[in-house]
């Protein structure tokens, strides 16, 4: 198999065959001239370097053999020359949103349908780690090279795996919209292997949270901790919570199938002490039809800091995430002798079968569920005091 990096020879560029995998480069050893072979074969001469501004760009100089390799170095070296002379070689392209690849990425975040939460955080990832290492290339010029670097350059293992899924959303979106020509993640898969979270709070570390953790936190914060203990929701679902949820009559609770993660409605029976915490926020929402209203949006959207200082004040040993209660509140209800059936409907876990049973089963086991979480709630009172 021929090494990337080789003295470039007319016969040895003709003799290049595509690699099965994808798109290869190769580099001359006696320059700084490169070629790509495409899935499909072409041969394009090109040359990277960092422009003005410290970033890697790539510019194209044509393709072989209608460039001939002669003449693709006597681009080399007018690009070389004008790199000496501090100017940009790269000829200006039509000013379009996805010329380079941080334009791809701000039409994806502009034009993508996401949760405020998931917006946030993909910009926060694109601003620290994708900008600053490919933001200024052509999205057609990033190759599995680049991805792979970029993704090996991140030290947190589940990290580095959010990165490179969040590339690769970016491009399979521009494709469909026909802004790329290619995905450089094809062929590659994220670098770390994970497991599935196991972590919970046990008895010792609810008490510890609720009374040190919690302890200065206003009583929104602890509202929106005691419902992800209680029912085990998931904080988009509490943080997006409307009046219109909520049938004081029915003492129920139902998250619609637009908010939930598995795309299906889901209807809570609410212990007495759950209804208690909804019916303090709601004195506290003035008016607002979000039980969590925000001043600078319709409701919040995250509790990062928060979160952050809780944690600290807690000090638990292991680490632990605001996901994690609802792991606990699904692992204690089974240490109360729950039925695993009836644990799994309160957490919204969905099962398979039929769209019709699972529709029916919207209201099943209602008493059930209902005892079970006041036995729930119960045991909160006697842990949190």
């Amino acid at each position: 198999m021929k090494s990337n990096n080789f003295k470039f020879k007319v016969r040895t560029l003709e003799s290049l065959k595509p690699s099965p995998s994808g798109q290869t480069d190769y580099y001359d050893t006696d320059s700084k001239l490169g070629i790509r072979i495409s899935y499909g074969g072409t041969k394009t001469f090109f040359i990277r370097y960092r422009n003005q501004k410290g970033k890697v760009a790539r510019q194209s100089l044509g393709n072989f053999p209608f460039v001939s390799l002669a003449d693709a170095r006597g681009k080399l070296y007018e690009t070389l020359s004008k790199l000496g002379k501090g100017e940009d070689p790269k000829p200006e392209k039509e000013k379009t949103t996805t010329n380079t690849v941080e334009g791809l990425f701000e039409y994806y975040l502009k034009e993508k349908k996401l949760r405020p939460s998931t917006r946030k955080t993909d910009l926060r990832r694109s601003k620290t780690r994708i900008y600053p290492e490919i933001g200024q290339l052509h999205p057609d010029d990033v190759d599995r090279d680049d991805i792979f670097r970029l993704i090996e350059s991140i030290d947190a293992p589940v990290e580095a795996n959010r990165t490179f899924e969040f590339i690769r959303r970016v491009w399979n979106f521009g494709a469909e919209r026909r802004k790329v020509k290619h995905n450089p993640c094809f062929g590659l898969k994220p670098l770390h292997d994970e497991e599935s979270r196991e972590r919970y709070l046990s008895i010792l570390e609810i008490k510890t949270v609720w009374t040190k953790g919690l302890a200065g936190e206003t009583s929104t914060i602890r509202a929106i901790y005691d419902l992800a203990l209680l029912l085990g929701m998931r904080m988009n679902e509490i943080l997006s919570m409307e009046e219109s949820w909520i049938d004081s009559n029915e003492r129920s609770l139902t998250i619609p199938k637009h908010q939930s993660k598995t795309k299906t409605t889901l209807t809570l029976p609410l212990p007495k002490y759950g209804m208690k915490i909804i019916d303090n926020q709601r004195s506290l929402s003035l008016g607002s039809p979000f039980l969590f209203p925000s001043p600078t949006a319709k409701h919040r959207t995250t509790i990062d800091k928060p979160q952050i200082q809780i944690r600290k004040k807690a000090g638990l040993q292991e680490h632990w995430t605001f996901h994690d209660l609802r792991r606990t509140c699904r692992t204690h209800l089974a240490r109360l002798g729950i039925q695993e059936h009836i644990a799994d409907r309160i957490v919204g876990h969905t099962e398979g079968g039929p769209k019709s049973r699972k529709t029916y089963q919207r209201w099943d086991f209602w008493d059930e569920r209902r005892e079970a979480l006041e036995k729930w709630s119960s045991e909160i009172d006697k842990i949190v005091g």
